[in-house]
């Protein structure tokens, strides 16, 4: 309903920014529980190296892009600009994760090789 006031779509642009802002401190809430975690199962070198990968993704990575997909989002005609940039943001994340990840664990197998082989 109308309450006088005409269309307030900068209203509804403020709540998602909002949303999206609370997302992201969500997502750096999850980050700090997992390297809690690892820290508390003594896995100290992932923790770190997952903490100081997952900071520089949180925080020059989504947060500029997310930002930027919120307000192309807002203005009319870049709509489209906004969703394609955020779907590419949420898909590279993933992807720079995983080969952070593989990367971990290939190094972690050939450390345990050769503390294996030292002890026999």
């Amino acid at each position: 309903t109308d309450k006088g006031l005409g269309t307030l779509t900068y209203l509804i642009w403020f709540d998602g920014f909002s949303l999206m802002l609370l997302c992201l401190l969500f997502l750096a809430l999850v980050e700090t529980m997992v390297v809690h975690n690892l820290y508390t199962t003594n896995h100290i070198r992932l923790a770190l190296e997952f903490d100081a990968v997952a900071r520089g993704v949180l925080l020059f990575y989504l947060v500029p892009l997310m930002s930027t997909f919120c307000i192309l989002s807002a203005v009319e005609g870049m709509r489209t600009i906004g969703i394609v940039l955020m779907s590419v943001t949420g898909g590279t994340s993933i992807a720079l994760c995983a080969i952070f990840l593989r990367g971990y664990s290939k190094q972690n197998t050939r450390k345990r090789r050769e503390l294996g082989a030292a002890v026999m």
